[in-house]
């Protein structure tokens, strides 16, 4: 294959082209470039099998720089962003498929480019909303009220003439969720909850009753030049009392500072007791220069936008941030999620070297401070990459352990004990990170019910995978645990009909693409799923 790609590199269309129009010439020149075309195709599936599909796309892409007519290339293309979530540029490669034959022989695309089209262009492949978990547990998950001190943060609204500095209040709000969830004896409800609510209009008793929590923050943040000004309220929910409000005037390079002041005012107000040390751990690699916070806030805001243009902003603005600021952890714990997340998505041309980045920054992050649950947790997720399921259990328990207000670290150690063949622990942890996030996108579900699958207990994961299916249809993931349980339970025809589907919204999906990676501590574990899979249809 590296031969191949070599060979492609060299040929720049059909040689001579133009030139001595001879019998002989015609019949060498096209076939050269049917041997190129051949080639794309061939390289361009090896690519996609071995998920490398950035490779993918550029070879796609430049086999039609040379042959705009190269019809049979343009669907292989939208197949690569259906897979990678990216709707819009496959929908732009129909349209200038559909251009070039019309201009050029005055026919419409294939039916089996029409539909990949259509797939691409269903309403359910928009990023769906977040819903509540508690409306999907099959087995019960009301947000009662916690014992401990219990607060849900709300996005602060930006009041800045430029609507461009949301980044700005929204990063704000999120270190400030972050800050309070390392606090022990405070329970603080998770961002990906909190950030349900931005841009709505909202009572503080809606957001008590449905994130089961006694006290809601809000506030706004208004920023002008080196200035900003921060005003916030903690509120009792259910009564709507104001426990107290406050305004912080100050210069920029102090806000970080402000944040500080504003979690002291919380954790006094709620009367939570520090145990000793902990009033100064919480103010994690703090730091001054707003410059570095700019950096830090812009990749936030990239970070969430979750897709892969989005990811390589993200990754320079922390980059950016180290260099700046190279004493705070902030930094290092971004870009190890970074790594994770391009890992599990593709992102990366080499996916060895983004696990060898990770590892780098985890020990740089937990050499600054080895009790941070958010270090921990990736730390753990850097083991499992690399199979030492053991060293991954006790990193995953470690951040619990130092994070207990905070959903991340159930989440995680939930996950590893799935791949550590003990999911009946994994669905307790997987239940308390869902109370921490009451609302919840369709991986984290997926993920439960591929642990009630895992430990035996099938009529539970095909109730919450049904469910999960029925509110996040484009969300194929579910789809095939689902169909697996189906075949575990003897329902056959169900198991088909739901690996047609999965075909039908990715025609590309296969047993290989399941199984990789493997990371499971008993490889067969995958491979009992795969024969699931293989019998229901899903080809190799």
């Amino acid at each position: 294959w590296d031969h191949a790609e070599q060979a492609l590199t060299l040929y720049s269309g059909p040689f001579l082209d133009g030139e001595f129009d001879l019998p002989e010439f015609l019949s060498a020149r096209e076939k050269l470039h049917g041997v190129f075309l051949r080639n794309i195709e061939q390289l361009g599936e090896f690519f996609r099998q071995n998920r490398q599909l950035p490779k993918a796309i550029a070879l796609y892409q430049r086999g039609l720089e040379i042959d705009e007519l190269a019809e049979e290339i343009y669907p292989k293309l939208m197949l690569v962003f259906q897979q990678l979530g990216r709707y819009a540029e496959g929908v732009s490669v129909y349209q200038r498929l559909q251009k070039v034959l019309k201009a050029s022989v005055g026919i419409e695309p294939s039916q089996e480019t029409e539909a990949i089209y259509r797939a691409l262009t269903s309403p359910d492949v928009k990023q769906p909303q977040p819903v509540s978990a508690a409306s999907l547990m099959p087995d019960g998950l009301s947000p009662e009220l916690p014992d401990q001190p219990s607060i849900a943060v709300l996005p602060f609204t930006n009041l800045s003439n430029d609507p461009e500095q949301e980044y700005f209040s929204d990063g704000l709000t999120e270190d400030i969720i972050t800050d309070l969830s390392h606090l022990p004896g405070l329970f603080v409800i998770a961002r990906s909850s909190s950030f349900t609510y931005k841009g709505k209009s909202v009572t503080t008793k809606q957001v008590g009753e449905e994130m089961g929590v006694r006290y809601v923050l809000e506030g706004s943040v208004r920023k002008s030049s080196d200035q900003v000004r921060v005003t916030a309220q903690l509120i009792e929910a259910a009564s709507g009392h104001h426990l107290w409000a406050k305004k912080y005037d100050r210069a920029l390079k102090d806000v970080f500072a402000l944040q500080d002041e504003l979690t002291k005012e919380i954790v006094t107000a709620l009367d939570v007791e520090l145990v000793l040390g902990e009033r100064g751990r919480h103010q994690r690699s703090r730091f001054t220069n707003p410059e570095a916070g700019e950096a830090l806030y812009r990749g936030m805001a990239h970070f969430h936008e979750f897709n892969e243009p989005s990811h390589a902003q993200a990754r320079k603005y922390f980059e950016q941030f180290t260099q700046l600021e190279p004493e705070s952890i902030l930094g290092y714990v971004w870009q190890a999620q970074l790594c994770q997340r391009e890992v599990f998505l593709n992102w990366s041309e080499d996916r060895d070297l983004s696990i060898k980045n990770m590892g780098e920054l985890v020990e740089k992050a937990l050499k600054i401070d080895d009790r941070d649950p958010l270090a921990l947790g990736y730390a753990g997720m850097h083991q499992l990459f690399l199979g030492n399921h053991d060293q991954c259990i006790a990193y995953g328990k470690r951040s619990v352990s130092e994070g207990p207000g905070m959903d991340f670290p159930y989440n995680m150690l939930g996950w590893f004990q799935i791949f550590n063949e003990t999911p009946l622990e994994g669905i307790e942890n997987l239940k308390r990170g869902l109370r921490l996030g009451p609302t919840v996108i369709a991986p984290r579900f997926a993920v439960l019910g591929t642990a009630y699958r895992n430990a035996g207990q099938l009529e539970l994961a095909v109730s919450t995978l049904e469910t999960t299916v029925k509110r996040f249809p484009a969300f194929n993931s579910g789809r095939v645990a689902l169909a697996s349980c189906y075949f575990l339970m003897g329902k056959d025809e169900e198991a088909k009909q739901e690996v047609a589907e999965i075909l039908r919204r990715d025609p590309t999906y296969t047993i290989v693409r399941y199984t990789s990676p493997n990371l499971y501590r008993n490889k067969e574990t995958m491979e009992k799923w795969a024969e699931s899979l293989r019998k229901a249809g899903l080809p190799e």
